[in-house]
């Protein structure tokens, strides 16, 4: 898996969330639920994380935890001008530049070429 973690302050924005895989987390072995995108090539899911890590790492006051619950679906324009972050916002963000790059490569679920799948799972966003 790829994983980025957005941990609370006073730590950066975003990290490597591999850690969360250490054996000795609670956790560890129990099955995740990270597959509900199936239908979205993994390079897709890299080109939005790109996307909506920017604005998340440079969002001008920093974290605050109460950011991003108001709205289900937040608007690229509000993600791109992000003035807090947390790990709400970043799962929100992620899914407005998803759309993107599906606007950016679109085509059926299942043509072949790869790229041209991006939007496998546009319904679900």
């Amino acid at each position: 898996f790829d994983t980025i973690e957005v941990p609370g302050a006073p730590e950066p924005p975003l990290v490597n969330g591999a850690g969360m895989w250490d054996a000795s987390l609670k956790s560890k072995g129990v099955e995740l639920d990270v597959g509900t995108l199936t239908s979205t090539p993994p390079v897709c899911a890299r080109a939005a994380a790109a996307l909506a890590a920017w604005p998340q790492v440079h969002a001008k006051h920093g974290y605050s935890v109460g950011s991003c619950l108001m709205d289900e679906h937040l608007l690229w324009e509000d993600c791109a001008g992000a003035a807090y972050f947390n790990c709400i916002c970043l799962e929100k963000c992620w899914r407005s530049a998803l759309k993107l790059v599906c606007e950016l490569a679109p085509g059926p679920p299942n043509a072949p070429g790869g790229l041209d799948a991006c939007c496998g799972d546009w319904q679900k966003l």
